[in-house]
């Protein structure tokens, strides 16, 4: 065996072996909170600019199942500049149970979305806070699910997210990306190492929110569920722990175009670059190994790139079995090999941009990290 083959079966066995170490950190048994009466909740939603999706949020947060004394919903418009503050008011109008915020003044301190945030949580009382998006429909159950899994010494529980791709193969291949990356970041999570996640269905204790010294306290982030996840992580001894039940699965849209898609994952990857150790080496040795299977062709070695991108395959189907066959999306599964050489290329297309390009556009606001 030559010094080729020997590097390609390294990568074969080492991704493999990564693969099943997350796979048993998704698959950890998680426990569940032993108390018998239910906790006071503030849901806290920041919309800007979300004329096309606000009314369909609004109508699933207000189908919420949980007691309507113990049950806070505060919207914080964060100065729309369509029609979302006209949508909200006639909303509001047949649903009292609300609590309207209009935000318009810019923070210096803050992105505008944390800002808004802070500002919604500063007005609620709940014992325990839920952040989701605007453009996002919570299941019925979504709270009494996830509260069950804050034990006494969890202070953070984050939940999946699925997208909603009907028969857009783009829109798809992005919900395999979420789906995948939600699930690798839960197995990081079963092991001990939060690194990252998606913030549109996240939980925490408002103990919790307020000992990081809230966002304020975290600081200006273009990502502020990473950045309050990290503080949580490195200053206190809470625990974090996901919710992986389908009646806390919500669900979301996907983004229209590659530009955008693009822009949103160059957001996400500005904002997380004060990735743990661990999550760092989980996305250089993936794209490393993916890279070898596609280099595999120009070395002369194609036998041995297919067996490194079937152990791809392998491993990843691994990390997000336990999601596939949660939320039953098994629909998603036949997708992986076209999504593996997708996910290289968007990756490959974002290393590019941000070696010359580091400003983001955000709901029409520019920021620069």
């Amino acid at each position: 065996m030559g010094s080729t083959e020997l590097f390609y079966l390294i990568c074969t066995a080492g991704y493999f072996l990564l693969a099943l170490i997350l796979f048993f950190g998704v698959n950890k048994r998680l426990k569940l909170t032993a108390r018998q009466d239910l906790p006071s909740v503030s849901v806290i939603v920041a919309a800007r600019n979300e004329e096309e999706n606000i009314a369909a949020c609004l109508a699933a947060l207000n189908d919420l199942e949980y007691p309507r004394h113990l049950l806070e919903i505060v919207v914080v418009n964060d100065r729309s500049e369509d029609r979302t503050h006209e949508i909200i008011s006639q909303f509001l109008q047949k649903n009292s149970r609300f609590t309207y915020i209009i935000r318009k003044t810019k923070s210096e301190n803050l992105s505008g979305k944390a800002a808004a945030l802070a500002q919604g949580i500063e007005a609620s009382s709940g014992e325990l806070i839920f952040i989701t998006d605007a453009d996002c429909r919570v299941p019925r159950h979504w709270l009494l699910r996830m509260q069950r899994y804050f034990s006494s010494d969890v202070g953070i529980v984050l939940g999946f997210t699925a997208l909603d791709f009907g028969r857009n193969l783009f829109f798809a291949l992005q919900a395999v990306d979420w789906l995948y990356l939600l699930s690798a970041a839960a197995g990081a999570i079963g092991l001990g190492h939060p690194l990252s996640w998606i913030g549109n269905n996240f939980a925490m204790r408002r103990e919790t929110y307020k000992e990081v010294g809230g966002y304020q306290g975290v600081g200006y982030s273009l990502t502020e569920d990473f950045a309050l996840l990290r503080a949580v992580v490195r200053k206190t001894d809470w625990r974090v722990t996901f919710c992986q039940e389908k009646d806390s699965l919500i669900v979301s849209k996907p983004v229209s175009t590659f530009p955008g898609f693009i822009s949103q994952r160059k957001r996400w990857a500005l904002g997380g670059m004060r990735l743990h150790w661990f999550g760092k080496i989980l996305i250089v040795l993936s794209f490393f190994v993916h890279a070898a299977a596609l280099a595999s062709v120009f070395f002369g070695v194609i036998q041995w790139g297919a067996i490194l991108f079937a152990s791809i395959l392998i491993g990843d189907f691994l990390i997000f079995y336990n999601s596939l066959k949660k939320f039953r999306q098994w629909n998603l599964l036949i997708l992986l090999p076209i999504y593996k050489l997708f996910s290289f290329f968007y990756m490959l297309v974002l290393a590019l941009i941000l070696a010359v390009h580091r400003r983001v556009v955000w709901k029409g606001i520019q920021y620069q990290r």
